[in-house]
């Protein structure tokens, strides 16, 4: 899924106003970058969701998921999944 969004997500998809909006909170000015934190944010919650529904934990699975999980509160308030796309 990261390679699709990649390669069809656009800057110019985004709406101008939430693009600098990411830029403003991840203190950048590329407006690239705004797409770089939409898929990396993506790949925390899919990462995140393939360890909750994974069929058996061990020790490791819960070191894993807590690591992604704190990635994820990191990301996700920078992002804030309000992107509305045109």
């Amino acid at each position: 899924m990261p390679f699709i969004l990649n390669s069809f997500l656009e800057s110019s998809s985004l709406k101008e106003n939430e693009s600098r909006s990411i830029l403003r909170r991840i203190q950048e000015s590329r407006i690239n970058m705004a797409k770089n934190v939409i898929i990396a944010c993506w790949v925390y919650v899919a990462k995140a969701m393939r360890i909750v529904f994974e069929s058996k934990f061990t020790l490791d699975s819960y070191d894993e998921l807590q690591k992604c999980l704190e990635e994820e509160m990191k990301i996700l308030p920078k992002v804030q999944l309000f992107i509305i796309l045109i």
